[in-house]
């Protein structure tokens, strides 16, 4: 979260937010492609898109979190491309592949949080 400069714990409605990892670049011409929130529970309709990508490469997305998610809920994020796994970019896949992160996300005001005694790592989601 980019806001509260928290790593894999919260994110802020309305605020900028980035991932690291690899072969994350969004590409197609699919309409579902896209980065999503997903409340926790809740069913694929409720998945709500960021409609704002500021920085789409192959290792580092950075894109602004929709704003009027519910604080203190609980979310997720779901990536669609049609870019290859292998980080082919230049062949796209017919249908979009979806990956679902496996880390849940408080979603905050972007009132920074204190350390709960894990340590800092830059980039990882």
């Amino acid at each position: 979260d980019s806001v509260t400069k928290s790593i894999s714990q919260v994110i802020t409605s309305g605020g900028p937010a980035v991932i690291s990892g690899s072969n994350i670049k969004i590409l197609g011409d699919d309409p579902s492609v896209g980065i999503y929130l997903q409340e926790v529970g809740a069913s694929d309709d409720t998945r709500i898109k960021a409609s704002i990508i500021l920085n789409n490469e192959p290792k580092r997305l950075m894109f602004m979190v929709p704003a009027g998610l519910v604080i203190g809920k609980m979310y997720q994020l779901v990536h669609v491309t049609q870019a290859s796994s292998s980080g082919n970019t230049t062949q796209l896949l017919k249908a979009p592949r979806i990956a679902f992160s496996d880390k849940q996300l408080k979603c905050t005001d972007g009132t920074p949080i204190p350390n709960e005694g894990e340590e800092e790592r830059p980039g990882e989601l």
